[in-house]
Formats: C-alpha cells, sequence, structure tokens
C-alpha cells in the first residue's frame, strides 16, 4: 500500500475492535448464569447426602430445566449397599418442574438419599443431568440460552468422615456449662 495513514488507521481500527470483543466477552463471563448440579454430605445429619442445584453466576438464570435420568430415583435410602436396584422414580421437586428464576448464589437443597441407596442406584458410576437455563437482558434484548452438564457420583463418599465435628465440640461445651450451672446451685443452696 503506498499510504501509510490508511494502513495505521485500519490497524488502529482492528485493534481497537479486537480490544472491544475482548472486553465484552469479559463482561459477559462476569454477568452470566452458570447453574451446577453436585452432591454433598448434609453437615446436620451426616448419613444423609444433599444434591444441590446452585447458580455460582453472577447473573439470574430464568427458565432453569433439568433433564435426568429416566430412571433417577426420589428417594434413595440405606447406609449400606445393599444390591436393591429398584427405587421410586423421582416425580416432584426441581429437578421435574424446573426453576422459574435462580439469583446469582442461589441454591435449592434436596435431602436426596443415604450413601447405600445412592451407590445401590450408580454404583461406582456417574450419572448426568443436564441444565438449560436463560439470561435475560433489559427490555427482553440480547437474552441467551445457556446449558450445562453436571456429572454426579456417589463412589468418592466411600470410606469419608461426614460427620460434623463442630457438633460434637457444641455437644461438649453445654454439657460443661450444665456441669458448672449445677455447681452454682449446688453453692446456693447450701
Amino acid at each position: 500500500m503506498d499510504n501509510p495513514e490508511l494502513v495505521i488507521a485500519l490497524l488502529a481500527t482492528f485493534t481497537s475492535l479486537v480490544a472491544t470483543a475482548i472486553a465484552y466477552s469479559a463482561y459477559r463471563s462476569q454477568t452470566d448464569p452458570d447453574v451446577i448440579v453436585y452432591l454433598e454430605h448434609d453437615e446436620k445429619r451426616p448419613s444423609l447426602i444433599l444434591l444441590v442445584i446452585e447458580n455460582r453466576g453472577s447473573g439470574v438464570a430464568h427458565d432453569v430445566q433439568f433433564e435426568i435420568p429416566d430412571d433417577f430415583p426420589s428417594d434413595p435410602i440405606g447406609i449400606t449397599a445393599t444390591g436393591k436396584k429398584s427405587f421410586e422414580r423421582m416425580t416432584e421437586g426441581p429437578l421435574i418442574s424446573g426453576i422459574k428464576s435462580l439469583p446469582p448464589k442461589g441454591k435449592r437443597i434436596l435431602n436426596w438419599g443415604q450413601y447405600g441407596g445412592i451407590y445401590d442406584y450408580m454404583g461406582a458410576y456417574h450419572k448426568t443431568i443436564k441444565v438449560r437455563f436463560k439470561r435475560r437482558k433489559l427490555f427482553g434484548l440480547d437474552d441467551q440460552t445457556f446449558e450445562t452438564e453436571s456429572d454426579i457420583e456417589v463412589i468418592s463418599y466411600s470410606r469419608t468422615d461426614a460427620s460434623n465435628r463442630s457438633e460434637a465440640t457444641h455437644l461438649k461445651k453445654i454439657s460443661e456449662t450444665l456441669v458448672g450451672i449445677e455447681k452454682q446451685l449446688n453453692k446456693m443452696n447450701k
């Protein structure tokens, strides 16, 4: 090209467009919802495993829908595995009816089951839960649908300590306080 000013102007325009696209992408990643499903121990009831639906993103997730395996059980109960493979199929709750709106850091926590029952259902394998949800913007512009997949598994909970150690500490403190109160009452009676 014979015109260096034109080349510089084109390069500056291109650079500006790339920078704008990168900035917009960074902005979107900080304002998008991100819905996942996972298992965790219940801290207050050590034998229970909870199924948690969480929007860990920074935007509201709208019209959240789930696709679960056809045989997904409602209450897989059992402390130890028994080999039983028939469960009542899940027919209600957020995994079936969906969630209209889930705010950032919002959760739905289901008392799902116990290790043995869940292991009887899935064994050492995982089950995939597909999640579809929307992000809405002002005036309905820039709506976008997202899809995520969450693999849940129970085998990693084998031989883990689900007890709440702080619970035992609280009970010990309560016991010590009651002993102190008893001593004070005995002194007052004398």
